[in-house]
């Protein structure tokens, strides 16, 4: 019994900074995510995955990627950015932050995420 009890207060302690980790995790703020992917783990030179831009940052992504992006293939779409960008911003606690501010990086079990920043001055929101 006193083994449970002790048990069950560190599961308490655990869920309890988990939250507070959270709570004060930073956010994506996607006015700032100039391309954004989304595919499964392993690679992200597109294989198993899509990149998506911000129409606002065409011409970053562009310069950026060496060759145009296209509308006719449905890569330039600001729904599909803010779609990963809330989904990263779902789980704030396990986002990783590129030393030089470039990206933010997130990995679930079966899916990875990615957000570029075009504005970096603007990258991150406060919980």
């Amino acid at each position: 019994m006193e083994q449970l009890t002790l048990d069950m207060a560190i599961q308490a302690a655990e869920a309890n900074a988990l939250v507070e980790k959270r709570v004060h995790a930073k956010r994506i703020d996607v006015n700032a995510v100039g391309r954004v992917y989304s595919g499964r783990p392993g690679c992200m030179c597109g294989c198993k995955g899509t990149y998506k831009v911000a129409p606002q940052y065409l011409d970053w992504a562009n310069k950026d990627r060496g060759y145009p992006y296209t509308d006719e293939d449905g890569d330039i779409s600001m729904r599909s950015v803010t779609r990963i960008v809330n989904k990263m911003n779902q789980y704030p606690e396990l986002l990783e932050w590129a030393d030089d501010g470039q990206y933010a990086f997130l990995e679930l079990e079966t899916r990875v995420y990615c957000a570029y920043f075009a504005n970096y001055d603007r990258r991150v929101v406060k919980a």
